[in-house]
């Protein structure tokens, strides 16, 4: 692994790395743009409204963008006072924990201090115009690639009503859930778990996913690594996953079963992720306003797949690999635990994220 953190000054020439990782982020916010026209687009031509997730953008520009972009900073300091001392994986890994612990959406306080940590983000920005312009991009970026995905996972699931696979799915998991525990009922199965703890470890690894790929956009714009290979990678991800579901199409247990999470978990945020996938699922059905969070992908289990791109992409930097390791198991745990994917899909998820990983692999940006 290696890192290095850059300390270019503020004044950059037109040639400089930061500016060129500018201007591929921006190639990749009108690459994601394109890609948004066209679903919408489409979606229109089989007689589909398009909506939009403008509370999602309201979340990445408020909370994910300053608590990530705050971590990855942090990460970096704390990198400088265990330099030598062979501590940074233990503390890395129990940051991890403390990390996912602390994410909690529901919190005020968090959200508050998401809204402080602004700050940094601001006058990071104000002072070079550079990293403005990437932050901007990348921002944009993940909007619009997110309502790309909403808009073919809408598309795909209005293609393929009479053809899902959840019923055979829920079987097979059925058929191994009884192997341990004789007579299990899928209704009420979920979460997998008794313990508040995990659950709320769980809930908030599984809402990590966005966080921590600003963290890695970050990263890598500190480190000048390759910021398009990433992009390319990420776009890669999910068309393969897209395509899976078109041949393959399951829109996992939350949705198709949404009796199988229990109701005592309501007022959570993992319940009610669920119950708007599941309603916004009926609403498609029936021709009535989608809330624009769409996502009906079940094989493969695309936050599996984004967890090992992304566990990958922070090779280059130690601090952020250990941190964002136990994230990632948590995460990858989470898929299957609060009922979002079934078991099938972790295995195919990480054989998709092992596909794209290796693409597009390029040295960083001279200094």
């Amino acid at each position: 692994m290696v890192e290095r953190l850059s300390t270019a000054s503020p004044m950059r020439s037109p040639d400089s790395p930061a500016l060129a990782q500018a201007r591929r982020s921006e190639q990749a916010l009108g690459v994601s743009v394109a890609l948004c026209a066209l679903s919408a687009a489409t979606l229109l031509w089989v007689g589909v409204t398009p909506a939009t997730a403008w509370t999602f953008f309201l979340g990445l520009l408020l909370v994910v963008l300053p608590f990530a972009y705050g971590l990855a900073r942090g990460l970096f300091l704390l990198k400088t006072l265990l330099r030598g001392r062979g501590l940074v994986p233990p503390v890395g890994l129990a940051l991890g924990v403390a990390v996912t612990w602390g994410y909690s959406l529901h919190n005020p306080v968090f959200v508050f201090s998401c809204l402080l940590l602004l700050a940094i983000v601001g006058v990071d920005c104000r002072r070079d115009r550079a990293r403005l312009r990437y932050v901007a991009a990348v921002v944009g970026t993940m909007f619009t690639g997110f309502v790309t995905v909403s808009n073919l996972s809408y598309l795909i699931a209005r293609l393929t009503f009479d053809r899902v696979h959840d019923p055979a799915l829920r079987d097979l998991d059925l058929t191994i859930y009884r192997a341990f525990v004789p007579g299990l009922r899928y209704e009420g199965l979920f979460p997998l778990t008794d313990s508040a703890l995990w659950f709320h470890l769980l809930e908030n690894a599984y809402m990590m996913l966005f966080p921590e790929i600003v963290v890695v956009l970050v990263v890598l714009h500190l480190t000048g690594s390759d910021i398009l290979g990433f992009f390319e990678r990420t776009f890669a991800c999910y068309g393969i996953g897209l395509l899976v579901s078109m041949v393959y199409p399951a829109v996992s247990p939350c949705v198709y079963y949404p009796e199988s999470f229990r109701a005592t978990y309501e007022g959570t945020i993992a319940f009610g992720l669920g119950r708007a996938l599941a309603s916004d699922y009926v609403a498609l059905r029936h021709g009535l306003p989608l809330n624009g969070l769409g996502y009906f992908v079940a094989v493969p289990s695309l936050h599996v797949a984004m967890a090992v791109v992304l566990q990958g992409s922070l090779a280059v930097s130690r601090i952020h690999f250990w941190t964002f390791l136990p994230v990632n198991l948590l995460l990858v745990s989470s898929t299957v635990a609060l009922g979002q994917h079934y078991l099938i899909d972790v295995p195919a998820g990480v054989l998709v994220g092992l596909i794209v990983l290796p693409l597009r692999r390029r040295p960083r940006l001279p200094e």
